[in-house]
């Protein structure tokens, strides 16, 4: 037999070799599968035969979920549940009485888990709305709701608590579009009088936004316009511990901001605020971050505006780490499914790409309203939609649990 010559041979078997380490790659990316998106459920928390409406959410240290809302199956006010950490949803809890009617609540949590709601009610015969209070301590019951200011159209309350413990509350008087009052309630129980804190002639508010940073600073955003001008601006204003309010300051300056707006304290020093905008003819989202280092940085957009997240999203939710996040579900082209989809920001970075938390699919989609999250990486958002999905004449509440350390992007 003839031998092959040594040449050729060590030719043949370098190239089997690479040939074999190439086929076990192929095989092994066969086997390989690679982590499926997990479905999400949207689970309806009221229940209702009529309209549940604006709802709001927080999470204590415990990680308990609280939420509040606005409902009229048996006549206007404002409804209440909370799910513990590993736990289910309790019934709702009517806090208004039920002559006295309710919209738009806010919920704050403070030091001890001490929970903190506002709204703006109302009686049958009368025709103006008041700003209402109430608190429930970790192991106690809600306390009787107190009138905060009334006899007027004061609406749209928005609460912040600071380190303290000391609660912020602001409110629009005069209607739904009017100048911003304020008043602190401190540690005692005590109220202060209230100010006003924008300019009447100068600033009309639209909503406004609040939060405290770990110093004790509570910070406040203002969506509005003014008398001599016809486009939206977005304003900022702030409240170092024991001191009073700078004057508010315009921060959008860019002719273009529409709403939608967003603000949130990272533990970190800095405090940001979103809003939709249509600068460069796209319906995006800008942010600016304050820090007391260098005060106000440049409006930048959040994403890339295609996504579209901010249209009707105002969600920007901080973690207890400082993590900030935006949601959204995007609907998959030609599927009948959606994405939850998260963009965040870390402490000292960019926003990321958007990651997909999970997969939705009717009857479970929704537009989130509100989000927040706990220490172990839980993440919660809320919506109104109806049940019955084009039954628009009843509305529930539905939120949804997700887990942001295990999302892929």
């Amino acid at each position: 037999m003839t031998s092959l010559p040594v040449r050729f041979i060590r030719t043949l078997v370098p190239r089997a070799l690479l040939t074999a380490a190439m086929l076990l790659v192929f095989l092994g990316s066969l086997c390989h599968r690679p982590e499926e998106v997990p479905a999400l459920v949207a689970v309806n928390i009221s229940h209702n035969s009529g309209r549940s409406e604006d709802p709001h959410l927080v999470v204590d240290s415990q990680g308990t979920v609280h939420v509040v809302w606005r409902d009229d199956t048996d006549g206007e006010g404002i409804l209440y549940a909370y799910k513990p950490r590993d736990g289910q949803w309790t019934e709702p809890l009517r806090l208004t009485s039920p002559r006295c009617g309710g919209r738009l609540p806010s919920i704050a949590v403070g030091p001890g888990d001490r929970l903190h709601v506002a709204w703006q009610g109302t009686y049958p015969d009368r025709t103006y709305w008041f700003v209402l209070y109430s608190y429930k301590d970790a192991w106690g019951d809600w306390a009787v709701p107190e009138t905060i200011i009334g006899d007027e159209h004061y609406v749209r309350p928005c609460l912040a608590i600071d380190t303290a413990g000391c609660v912020h509350l602001t409110w629009l008087a005069g209607g739904y579009a009017s100048y911003l009052d304020y008043a602190m309630r401190d540690v005692s129980g005590n109220w202060s009088e209230p100010i006003t804190l924008t300019d009447r002639d100068s600033v009309v508010c639209l909503e406004q936004e609040m939060c405290a940073d770990e110093c004790g600073t509570v910070y406040l955003a203002i969506d509005g316009s003014s008398p001599s001008i016809s486009y939206g601006t977005i304003w900022a204003a702030r409240k170092p511990f024991g001191l009073p309010w700078t004057i508010p300051e315009e921060i959008s300056q860019t002719k273009h901001a529409s709403g939608c707006l967003g603000m949130a304290a990272d533990g970190r020093g800095s405090v940001l605020v979103t809003w939709a905008d249509g600068t460069a003819y796209k319906r995006g989202g800008l942010y600016r971050a304050w820090s007391e280092q260098g005060g106000w940085d440049s409006a930048q957009f959040v994403f890339d505006c295609t996504l579209n997240l901010f249209q009707y999203n105002r969600c920007l939710a901080a973690s207890p780490e400082g993590a900030l996040y935006i949601p959204a579900c995007i609907r998959v082209p030609g599927q009948d499914v959606e994405t939850l989809q998260v963009v965040v920001k870390t402490a000292g970075s960019v926003w990321s790409e958007p990651i997909t938390c999970g997969q939705v699919r009717p009857p479970n989609s929704l537009d989130p309203q509100k989000m927040a999250c706990d220490r172990e990486g839980r993440s919660y958002i809320v919506s109104e939609k109806s049940a019955y999905q084009q039954d628009s004449s009843s509305l529930d509440i539905f939120c949804m649990q997700f887990d942001l350390e295990r999302s892929t992007r």
